[in-house]
């Protein structure tokens, strides 16, 4: 993180928390977050952990990063009872399910 002084609130970002953080360090952080294949980013002061949501973390980022952001997440979720991921492994779909156990999904891939 830069710690430089942030000129105006435009230039800046904050999380509930009240962390400020120039626009720059949190493209970085999240872009390190997503390059080290993390499906959850949190805020960059090291001792709070407060949780950015997907939406505030994915406008940080673009092409090959949010890519990785988005595939760490949905195998988080697909390692869950709630999701299960297509059987092709040239498929990126995933099914949500509103409760757990298991289901056969049958995919528009056709796998």
């Amino acid at each position: 993180m830069c710690w430089a002084g942030i000129a105006a609130e435009e230039d800046a970002f904050a999380l509930d928390c009240g962390h400020w953080f120039c626009r720059d360090c949190w493209a970085s952080h999240c872009d390190a977050q997503a390059n080290a294949a993390s499906a959850c980013v949190r805020c960059p002061d090291e001792e709070c952990g407060v949780p950015a949501p997907l939406d505030v973390v994915t406008g940080f980022l673009s092409g090959r990063p949010r890519r990785l952001l988005r595939d760490s997440v949905l195998r988080q979720a697909a390692a869950g009872p709630f999701a299960a991921a297509c059987h092709s492994p040239d498929c990126p779909k995933y099914a949500a399910f509103a409760a757990p156990g298991f289901r056969n999904v049958f995919c528009e891939c056709s796998a």
